[in-house]
């Protein structure tokens, strides 16, 4: 992350941690990194996404915490959850930058997300904020990410799993455009989807293409099979 290095002396590492200086280069320091408040990126965000945050009742306040998740893999990635998130989404971004050379974001706070499984692997669908390297500004992301296991560790252990990016993209305002769900993300998570759901594979197309189902708190998704008639309750 050179380039990320002459944009800011500070920034995230693909490790999540905060380096300063050019990595590798003699003198070079990493230190943990920590989620910065909402009062700190505030005067960074757009007036629209600071207008959602006030109808959303989340301002004033600092690190916030919006709920508790729901189930094992569903959870939020605001407050204590982020640091086992915070690897995910610099390797989305990490996705982005490879696809759009001279257009490259740095991680600056994830956001929300929601997870089930699909297959044998958990995938999520989650939103953050990024800031250009060009302009400074903020912008938030939409990432699909599933956690393809390990050979060495236990195919149920997504936080031991290799992270699998299957897209990330900007969410360009206005924001109201956007659908804040899809056949296996709750509105409530409040995660903005790419209008063109070819961008994201796991619930894209006709939600009555598929099929959600809870067994004690774990959520799996999969497509209805038309000729099977258990699929279609």
């Amino acid at each position: 992350m050179e380039s990320s290095a002459a944009a800011d002396p500070a920034y995230l590492s693909s490790q999540g941690e905060r380096r300063r200086g050019p990595p590798g280069e003699k003198g070079s320091v990493e230190e943990p990194w920590t989620l910065p408040t909402l009062l700190d990126v505030l005067p960074e965000l757009s007036a629209e996404e600071e207008a959602r945050l006030r109808v959303k009742g989340l301002l004033p306040g600092g690190n916030f915490i919006l709920w508790t998740a729901p189930s094992r893999y569903t959870a939020p990635c605001l407050g204590e959850d982020y640091k086992s998130r915070i690897s995910t989404v610099c390797d989305a971004v990490d996705h982005y930058n490879a696809r759009h050379p001279g257009d490259e974001f740095d991680v600056v706070r994830p956001l929300m997300e929601d997870g089930l499984y699909f297959g044998d692997q958990v995938w999520l669908h989650m939103n953050f904020w990024a800031r250009s390297r060009n302009s400074k500004k903020i912008k938030r992301f939409f990432a699909e990410v599933h956690y393809k296991p390990s050979p060495w560790v236990h195919k149920y252990s997504p936080d031991l799993s290799i992270n699998v990016v299957e897209s990330c993209c900007s969410i360009e305002e206005p924001l109201a455009r956007y659908r804040n769900s899809c056949p296996g993300c709750r509105g409530y998570f409040d995660i903005l989807h790419p209008m063109d759901d070819r961008q994201f594979v796991c619930g894209n197309g006709n939600a009555n293409d598929w099929m959600v189902k809870d067994f004690f708190g774990i959520r799996f998704i999969s497509r209805r099979d038309p000729a099977d008639p258990n699929s279609q309750g």
